[in-house]
């Protein structure tokens, strides 16, 4: 890091990040003669940023510093090293009581989340347009309206706000299309992107104990308009439909592996969930469509603290 200047540190920091490592939040609901539909807003995750610190700074040259400040919340401060000298940024995030989960981890994330912008991450974000999307019967996110359930599908970020070549939007068509070569070779790497696509997908039914029936009802859910009508056809079916269904099980099956490792009764967190969600859940796939990383990252802290306890 001594061998860049701020300039390179900090046009490596304010890269632009995959659709993956973004998370989008519902900022406000409208009712409208369409039909509700909610403004939403896009954050980095905390994963991602620290990955990206990671990466610019390295794992000895970079930390952070949490405070609870009373009356208040969470203040996240960031140090890193540049050039032998230790700086930092500052930010804070409210202490919400009602948050759907954890109130006070939820303060932690978000202090970190803006603290990172402060260095640059993500804050690129900021400048997008407002994003409006409709809410429905079916898809991706939960959101609850007036007491009633409804859902929401993530929005495609533009080109722009997305690393060169990342596949949430197309390529200009011809760009690579000078020789067979280089067509045989995105055809492969397509074909080996579809594999692992098919074996993250089985992989998380499998932990759930999907039936086929389940697969298909779950998969045409999240695909309103899809065309699939047998469980085998899935995984023939677009990448970014298959992207969707592996979207909204992956959150359930990897609660299900966390409580599986830590040996608790899965009971004892179905309950906790119902609880927090005010819905009654009696198996994972009865999470399906509530829950998402956050969630999961509330029940890590969860089962930690059944551990401590024990």
């Amino acid at each position: 890091m001594t061998n860049c200047t701020q300039e390179e540190i900090m046009k490596m920091l304010q890269e632009p990040f995959d659709a993956n490592d973004v998370e989008w939040r519902v900022q406000r609901t409208v009712k409208t003669r369409n039909g509700v539909k909610a403004v939403v807003m896009p954050y980095v995750t905390n994963r991602a940023i620290m990955s990206r610190l990671d990466q610019v700074f390295g794992m000895g040259y970079w930390k952070n510093e949490f405070t609870l400040v009373e009356n208040f919340g969470v203040k996240c401060r960031i140090y890193v090293k540049v050039n032998d000298e230790w700086i930092y940024k500052e930010d804070g995030a409210e202490l919400k009581p009602n948050d759907n989960i954890d109130p006070v981890k939820t303060a932690y994330s978000n202090s970190q989340k803006r603290c990172a912008v402060q260095f640059g991450i993500g804050r690129y974000l900021y400048s997008l347009d407002e994003v409006w999307v409709d809410l429905k019967d079916k898809g991706q996110n939960y959101q609850k309206v007036d007491g009633n359930a409804m859902y929401w599908d993530d929005p495609i970020l533009p080109s722009h706000a997305l690393p060169e070549g990342s596949q949430q939007y197309n390529q200009p068509q011809g760009r690579n299309n000078n020789t067979n070569q280089t067509n045989d070779g995105q055809n492969s790497n397509q074909q080996n992107e579809m594999v692992s696509l098919m074996q993250e997908a089985n992989k998380l039914e499998k932990c759930l104990g999907l039936t086929n029936a389940q697969k298909l009802r779950i998969f045409q859910r999240v695909n309103p308009n899809t065309t699939v009508s047998k469980v085998n056809e899935i995984y023939k079916a677009e990448r970014v439909a298959i992207n969707r269904y592996i979207d909204l099980i992956k959150a359930p099956a990897h609660i299900k592996k966390h409580i599986d490792n830590a040996k608790v009764d899965h009971k004892v967190i179905l309950q906790w969930l119902s609880d927090t969600y005010g819905e009654e859940f009696n198996s994972f796939v009865s999470l399906i469509t509530f829950v998402d990383q956050k969630t999961v990252d509330a029940v890590v802290v969860k089962l930690n603290q059944i551990i401590k306890a024990a």
